[in-house]
């Protein structure tokens, strides 16, 4: 074999790594020997609404690309697309697009299917650093799709008008984004993906499609693991599980979802803190704490034992209640507690305040209604430090302990999270992060009062007190 002919093979050899570089999507879970299962389950779903949780590596934000891929060229492998479509790729941020889902998305991408692109910043010519607009990709059908590209901190309104056939949320969006792009699908009856792995806590994404609190049939999730991907070797997991601490490490290697609250709550573990229901007695003393507002109600009782060890046995967490109706609730609630004991009850400072309505304070209507309060104060950084120190443990023993049937108290301990801007405080942001914090609030006005004194205002005196004071005053000084 001469020269040329060698040349003309290694050519030829070439030319063939290159078309299969190109088309890289015909090797995508082909070999029997390396085979994502989970990443094939998710393609051949027929769910709606389908979402992957996961850490780095495990092969989610890979599914949700070739997913996308497969949509805009309309030859899934698993399902029936009817012609040309037009979606979105929905990261956090222009950079997060840039370095995770845009890259991911090329990646399937064979060149020559593109017959349009526009970039939001950099040039066309260099994908690599461009943040990229759109995607106009030839589809099986001799069409045009589609393929957008959106990030969160474009706000709301980047997200509003369109109708689209899919969307892939690249990690976890804002609450509001993911409603807007709910409505982006709802007339085409399109699909929605998501994958990310859930550090933020146990935020909406919790609620909505792992609790799946609606009983909505179209929404299912998968856990990817790092023992999913066929790709990672058994050296490459166990330097990854070494690296991180414990707690991280559930939500990268197995996708769980963790509690954003240690920055508030310190020592708190459910498995810890969290008891079944025992005998009260009547030899214990006996405190209640609540916040009440007209969008919700929430109180919580709390026995302290002799050794100071405390329990919290009961709570009540409703809606919409006047004061009356509150008071109500409380004292009927109450009589199943022991009999004879008597209650020392916290309130906020701003039962003070006065109705518009008949000019009492809150805390006089209570007192017509059959309660008593002591204002506590609401020192909210001093207030979560002392909701810190009782929750302490000790030898292996927690000094506030809380029944299980406290259930709205224990998720909301779960699903709180820290402020960003002061990790000292609570996140109270937007609706979803308030309705946490009423019962939550009640907890930190009884520890407040359990580390202080209560605050106990003096009765203002009446006018004629007043003038009898000054008269008293005047005698001393002139008598």
């Amino acid at each position: 074999m001469d020269r040329n002919q060698l040349e003309a093979i290694a050519q030829e050899l070439l030319r063939r790594e290159e078309e299969k570089k190109k088309n890289l999507l015909d090797t995508y879970n082909t070999n029997p020997e390396k085979l994502h299962h989970k990443q094939i389950d998710f393609h051949k779903s027929t769910k709606r609404n389908r979402w992957n949780f996961g850490g780095n590596r495990t092969g989610k934000t890979v599914s949700g690309a070739v997913e996308s891929v497969w949509y805009a060229r309309g030859n899934h492998p698993y399902k029936k697309i009817k012609g040309a479509t037009s979606g979105w790729v929905v990261s956090l941020t222009n950079e997060v697009q840039r370095d995770v889902a845009q890259k991911e998305i090329l990646r399937w991408l064979n060149p020559d299917w593109i017959v349009g692109i526009g970039v939001r910043r950099g040039r066309s010519d260099d994908l690599e650093n461009a943040v990229i607009d759109y995607i106009e990709i030839k589809n099986v059908f001799g069409t045009t799709s589609r393929i957008g590209f959106k990030s969160c901190d474009q706000g709301r309104a980047k997200f509003q008008g369109t109708s689209l056939h899919w969307i892939w949320f690249d990690e976890e969006p804002p609450e509001e984004i993911y409603r807007e792009c709910q409505m982006r699908v709802l007339d085409t009856q399109g699909d929605i993906w998501g994958t990310m792995t859930p550090l933020m806590g146990l935020t909406w994404v919790y609620d909505e499609i792992y609790l799946n609190e609606i009983k909505n049939p179209e929404i299912e999730y998968r856990f990817f693991q790092w023992e999913d991907n066929p790709f990672l070797s058994r050296e490459e997991i166990d330097m990854l599980v070494q690296s991180l601490p414990e707690k991280e490490r559930e939500a990268r290697q197995y996708g769980k979802f963790m509690s954003g609250t240690s920055a508030l709550f310190g020592d708190y573990k459910k498995a810890t803190h969290v008891i079944a229901p025992m005998e009260l007695s009547s030899d214990w003393k006996y405190y209640f704490a609540c916040d009440y507002g007209m969008d919700m109600a929430a109180g919580l009782w709390f026995a302290v034992l002799p050794g100071k060890d405390v329990i919290c046995y009961r709570e009540l967490h409703v809606p919409n209640l006047l004061i009356s109706e509150f008071s109500e609730m409380i004292l009927d609630m109450e009589k199943f507690d022991p009999p004879g004991i008597r209650y020392q009850r916290f309130c906020p400072p701003d039962f003070r305040k006065k109705s518009h309505q008949n000019g009492e304070t809150w805390i006089d209507t209570f007192f017509k209604c059959g309660i008593k309060f002591f204002e506590t104060s609401n020192r909210r950084e001093f207030g979560w430090s002392c909701v810190r120190e009782l929750l302490r443990v000790v030898d292996g023993v927690a000094k506030l302990r809380i029944f299980d049937c406290c259930k709205t108290l224990i998720l909301h301990m779960e699903k709180a999270q820290a402020d960003p801007k002061n990790p000292n405080d609570i996140k109270d942001d937007t609706p979803s992060d308030h309705l946490i914090t009423h019962i939550l609030d009640a907890l930190r006005y009884f520890c407040v009062s359990f580390y202080s004194a209560p605050k106990v205002k003096k009765a203002e005196l009446s006018r004629v007190q007043k003038y009898k004071r000054r008269l008293e005053k005047q005698n001393k000084l002139f008598g």
